[in-house]
């Protein structure tokens, strides 16, 4: 298993660089987990929009899901260019049913639920859940495949439920970033 980084800032993407998103990669798989701003550009430099095989939301903020219209669009056109054979799964908590029913679009891309706590296979991916702490739902994802396991815990502050969800695993992916302002601020704390 492969785990490519395509952006890492919160809030806003610095220069030329993406908000949250990485790329996990097995035996020709992609699985794209969030899709932020500018992660889009990013992901193309490594391949198309028809090569995705699926993308998981954590959750709504725009950090997290700025580039989803955007993959869209894309995969609309591609799906007009006969490159797109079938809809790209995005798969996300339907806590938010607004939110939630952006994520089918012209039968380009279609929402897939996701429950907390459950398990879901996803092309050779076992993809599991856990509801982390956050000013909106969210959740962290343990991904498994070829023998290894990432956990990717997205937006949150300490739960004793990512001990034993992350527990195991190969890589943990915790999420946090400060800007460059807050480090001068900060470095006399």
């Amino acid at each position: 298993m492969k785990v490519t980084t395509l952006g890492f800032w919160g809030g806003y993407p610095n220069r030329g660089e993406a908000t949250s998103a990485f790329l996990v990669e097995y035996e020709g798989s992609r699985l794209l987990v969030d899709c932020g701003s500018a992660v889009l550009s990013t992901y193309l430099t490594l391949g198309e929009v028809h090569e995705l095989d699926a993308v998981v939301i954590s959750h709504y903020h725009p950090d997290h899901i700025a580039d989803v219209g955007v993959l869209q669009h894309a995969a609309m056109i591609f799906k007009q260019l006969g490159q797109l054979e079938k809809p790209i799964p995005i798969y996300a908590h339907t806590q938010d049913s607004v939110e939630f029913g952006k994520l089918s679009y012209k039968g380009v891309t279609v929402g897939m639920e996701l429950d907390a706590h459950a398990t879901y296979t996803i092309g050779p991916f076992k993809v599991s859940t856990c509801p982390t702490v956050h000013p909106v739902y969210c959740l962290a994802f343990r991904i498994e495949a070829g023998g290894k396991t990432v956990v990717f815990t997205a937006d949150t502050g300490w739960t004793d439920a990512l001990v034993p969800f992350a527990k195991g695993a190969d890589l943990l992916v915790s999420e946090c970033n400060v800007y460059p302002q807050y480090a001068v601020r900060f470095r006399g704390i």
